[in-house]
């Protein structure tokens, strides 16, 4: 089944299940599509979007300590140079913002990837709100979905904020030591065994 990824559509795939009865790991296709370089189960993987899932659970461990309240509006934790850069005055929610119901543009797109981002340098929020500058909010707080990577961005600002350090080592200190997660990496830009290129 592995074997059968469309290589023309998908670069490389790896797959590893691990349960009381089973552990499996495998791959098919390229780490590199120039090289040919097969695709080993030890190459470091970027895991783009899924990283929002650490920032859910950092915002979770806040709530938790009653750092944050979720279902509070974001003007309670942001400074007002940043609340100025959001489209028509919008201030949804931390919940609003974590599961996508804010209201808040998406940075990211083709004009994005290819204009504003041009470096490939740091992430950063002011990069991310100048690239929403202009737009129009896609709805009211908590009246439809819609992705947004904005949302975490701007969970981030208030995570580094209430906690007075910055997102590395906030996911460090609360996720990757104590869960042993030894092979993830955060803002790093070229980490152990990155050799997977699409």
């Amino acid at each position: 089944m592995i074997d059968e990824v469309p290589k023309k559509k998908v670069p490389g795939v790896l797959l590893y299940v691990h349960g009381p009865e089973l552990t499996f790991l495998g791959t098919s296709g390229f780490a590199d599509r120039k090289t040919k370089a097969p695709l080993r189960g030890d190459h470091t993987l970027r895991i783009a979007s899924v990283g929002k899932t650490y920032v859910s659970a950092l915002a979770q461990l806040a709530a938790n300590d009653g750092l944050i309240e979720l279902d509070q509006t974001i003007d309670h934790y942001l400074d007002q140079e940043i609340l100025s850069q959001l489209p028509d005055a919008l201030r949804p929610t931390i919940r609003q913002l974590l599961n996508h119901t804010s209201g808040i543009p998406d940075y990211y797109g083709v004009r994005f990837y290819l204009t504003d981002w041009q470096d490939r340098g740091p992430l950063t929020l002011d990069l991310v709100l100048r690239a929403i500058r202009g737009k129009k909010a896609t709805h009211r707080p908590g009246e439809a979905f819609s992705y947004s990577n904005t949302n975490d961005h701007l969970v981030a600002a208030i995570l580094e904020k209430v906690h007075a350090t910055d997102l590395a080592t906030l996911l460090k200190r609360q996720l990757f030591v104590p869960l042993a997660l030894n092979d993830t990496y955060y803002n790093e830009r070229s980490p152990r065994g990155d050799d997977i290129h699409g």
